[in-house]
């Protein structure tokens, strides 16, 4: 689900879910649409839950050099 439909009604520099909504558009670490939200834990862009999935998805099997288990 995109954050600009699931946080629709949050504030500027407000958190929910460890996700952070800035003010200036910066592309998505995965997708590299424009987004102003923030995952806290990797301070990275992310645009919706599939891109911050995709993203700790890879995250772990470069960590752990196996493939993600399927799990989420």
């Amino acid at each position: 689900m995109k954050f600009t439909e699931k946080f629709e009604d949050m504030d500027y520099l407000q958190e929910d879910e460890g996700i952070l909504k800035g003010k200036n558009p910066v592309h998505c670490a995965i997708c590299g649409e424009l987004t102003i939200f923030i995952d806290l834990c990797s301070e990275a862009p992310f645009c919706s839950d599939e891109c911050l999935t995709e993203f700790y998805k890879k995250y772990w099997e470069e960590e752990n050099k196996l493939p993600h288990p399927d799990f989420w």
